[in-house]
């Protein structure tokens, strides 16, 4: 695999056994490897392209686990939507891509992606305005369609800076961004 030099790697445990990971190439395209202990000799396997969706080189790339047969990964494209791909046991091939809810961000710009539940993902962004936001999946609320984009709070951070989350359960959310105020 091949990347910008310091472009970051998204990494995922979907048990103790695997790994996936993720980067934007050097032609932008989405990229995946995958480790399996079970799997020929426990070698690294990859690298696959992820559909046709473009990022700037050194786009990070968010990756969550919702369970060992689940794998979701969301990026902000060469264009500034937001988009999300999926993949699970028994796929040939990944999902997606799809814009989450006509979601806009600074081409590139940082997504942060949580699963509160194998049923919950929920992701956040700075806007293009530098207000936080973020979009909600739960498969048991409208036939498991995306909802959002809500603004977190008042808070503002300058476009395309990294938020980080945290669920500590399934009904809390911890949220940080440095604010524009640093």
């Amino acid at each position: 695999g091949r990347a910008k030099a310091g472009a970051p790697i998204a990494c995922v445990n979907r048990g103790p056994h695997r790994l996936d990971i993720f980067v934007v190439g050097l032609n932008g395209g989405i990229y995946t490897a995958a480790w399996d202990q079970h799997v020929a000799n426990a070698a690294w396997r990859g690298w696959w392209r992820i559909g046709n969706v473009t990022a700037p080189q050194g786009s990070r790339i968010a990756a969550v686990s919702r369970s060992p047969d689940h794998l979701d990964i969301f990026v902000v494209d060469t264009n500034g939507n937001v988009m999300s791909g999926a993949w699970q046991t028994g796929d040939t091939q990944w999902r997606g891509w799809w814009h989450i809810q006509q979601g806009r961000a600074k081409a590139g710009a940082y997504v942060s992606a949580v699963a509160r539940s194998s049923q919950k993902l929920d992701i956040f962004v700075v806007g293009l305005d530098g207000g936080i936001y973020t979009a909600a999946w739960d498969a048991a609320v409208s036939s498991g369609a995306w909802r959002g984009w809500w603004r977190v709070a008042a808070g503002s951070a300058q476009a395309g800076a990294p938020v980080t989350v945290v669920s500590r359960d399934p009904n809390k959310l911890d949220v940080f961004v440095v604010g524009t105020d640093s």
